[in-house]
């Protein structure tokens, strides 16, 4: 299963009906906490995270999963409307598993999916 974090309704749904069409099954959140809690609860395959999340941003959510030993291990995307090199640096020093742009992201997205629950196997 993955999990999306996304707090805008219609990117979030846009995203949850393509995961779908390409095969995932997919649940989704649209605040940090709420999506923490599921990462606890749910234990999904991937997460798919928003930066700019409201309650708690997607670098402390990354940050609380990393140091949960039972969900530490679960592949993490970060993606953003606005990236720069700080916050690809600070997501990947955090463990991210990938750091995407909102506009580009579309055609990496599968690949990088596929990729990292591959390796999880």
């Amino acid at each position: 299963m993955i999990l999306i974090l996304e707090n805008d309704p219609a990117f979030r749904k846009s995203l949850t009906t393509w995961l779908v069409l390409e095969g995932f099954s997919v649940q989704a959140a649209g605040d940090g906490i709420t999506g923490l809690q599921l990462i606890q609860s749910q234990h999904p395959d991937a997460v798919i995270c928003d930066l700019d999340l409201p309650k708690l941003n997607g670098l402390d959510v990354l940050k609380a999963l990393r140091q949960n030993a039972s969900v530490a291990d679960t592949a993490f995307l970060l993606m953003s409307s606005n990236p720069n090199d700080k916050m690809r640096c600070q997501a990947q020093k955090l463990g991210a598993n990938g750091f995407l742009e909102k506009r580009r992201m579309w055609n990496q997205l599968s690949l990088i999916l596929k990729s990292c629950l591959s390796n999880q196997s």
